[in-house]
């Protein structure tokens, strides 16, 4: 039995049900995707870039943000909520609300089974296309490991991996370098 093709949705459209929802949902090339919970692991790795890079940015003019602020990609061909998002200078929103960020400079994934391959893949290259991001980090949670994407002054990325819990992930775009021991506190591998 055939099935029929999703509707499509405009961000417009998608955003209003967004807000009115009971979950979280992302946006990607006209059809709204369910986003799945997290495990401890996840949690955690979240919470302690959050804590650590905080800090780090203490009295700096970079705001950083959790999975709670959505980001629109230039085109409006995607709406996501990135894990950790970072944004520098006078933050951009979407109208007059701050709902939508238009202009982050590092964005952060920490990676799962479900959403590895679309992080890594659909995702990145849309997220590229946003000329403020400056760096993408995808980090696993397997191991003491981070993948570091980063646009240079010529528009190419590079990608840079930083392994072992004695590491360092160096997030150049913010002059700021991040234990791995910091990033994974609390887990064994």
């Amino acid at each position: 039995m055939a099935t029929s093709p999703l509707p499509f949705v405009s961000f417009e459209e998608y955003l209003a049900l967004e807000q009115k929802a009971p979950y979280k949902s992302e946006y990607f090339h006209g059809e709204i995707v369910a986003m799945s919970g997290g495990t401890r692991g996840h949690s955690l790795i979240i919470v302690n870039i959050a804590r650590h890079l905080g800090n780090l940015l203490d009295g700096s003019d970079c705001e950083l943000h959790s999975g709670e602020l959505l980001f629109r990609t230039t085109n409006s061909r995607v709406g996501a909520y990135p894990d950790i998002m970072v944004l520098c200078g006078q933050p951009q929103f979407e109208g007059d609300r701050d709902l939508v960020a238009l202009n982050p400079k590092v964005l952060f994934e920490v990676l799962s089974p479900t959403t590895e391959v679309y992080d890594r893949g659909k995702k990145a290259r849309e997220y590229w296309r946003c000329p403020s991001v400056q760096q993408y980090l995808l980090v696993s949670q397997d191991e003491p490991f981070v993948e570091i994407q980063s646009r240079g002054p010529n528009g190419t990325i590079t990608v840079q991996w930083v392994s072992g819990i004695d590491a360092t992930c160096p997030i150049e775009s913010l002059g700021l370098q991040l234990p791995l021991a910091s990033i994974y506190e609390r887990l064994t591998f």
